[in-house]
């Protein structure tokens, strides 16, 4: 389909992957939307059933047949994999570029286990060269990293505002420098770790 002739609904990350396409988030449809060089779209992962019957699904299969509940950030990693923040099932999923299979690679699918597992609506994932997953848990107000599987806990508070407190962190960047890049929205800045 040509890309101007879809009907998005409140699209909102963007990513770039090796190939020069440009992936982004239709947030309110549920879906995560490829188009090429040539203009073309099409959609990448979602079935698009979250916005009718919530819940989510499909881990293990083709992305494109799973259930997503507001995706929001995106990432990719030196392997074109992409990873992206299933926000409303305080999730962040994984879709291996050869396989196109869906997993999740952070936060519990049960609602239970360690409290490591429990994300809380996240907002934005970031992944830097050495494969190491950065992850915005905005609603438990830290910042998560998961590295070889293992989650632990790279900044936190426990609680909102303050000069040394996270409060709403929207976006994260992994620069060329190495250093993770947060913006903490609502205390108007942006820190570097």
């Amino acid at each position: 389909m040509d890309a101007v002739a879809a009907k998005l609904y409140w699209p909102k990350s963007l990513v770039m992957d090796k190939a020069g396409n440009l992936i982004f988030t239709d947030v309110r449809n549920n879906r995560i939307r490829k188009i090429t060089s040539l203009g073309v779209i099409s959609t990448i992962a979602g079935s698009g059933a979250a916005g009718t019957t919530g819940g989510f699904a499909g881990n293990g299969g083709l992305a494109t047949s799973a259930v997503l509940n507001y995706p929001k950030g995106l990432a990719i990693d030196t392997s074109d994999n992409l990873y992206f923040v299933d926000a409303n099932n305080h999730q962040i999923r994984k879709i291996d570029a050869s396989s196109k299979i869906i997993t999740t690679v952070a936060g519990s699918t049960t609602g239970s286990g360690p409290a490591l597992n429990q994300l809380n609506l996240p907002t934005d994932v970031a992944v830097d060269a050495a494969g190491t997953l950065y992850i915005a848990d905005a609603g438990n107000y830290r910042i998560m990293q998961v590295r070889d599987g293992v989650p632990s806990v790279v900044m936190s508070n426990g609680q909102g505002s303050g000069l040394h407190q996270l409060e709403s962190t929207e976006g994260l960047a992994v620069g060329p420098d190495g250093y993770l890049y947060i913006a903490d929205t609502m205390n108007h800045r942006v820190l570097r770790y």
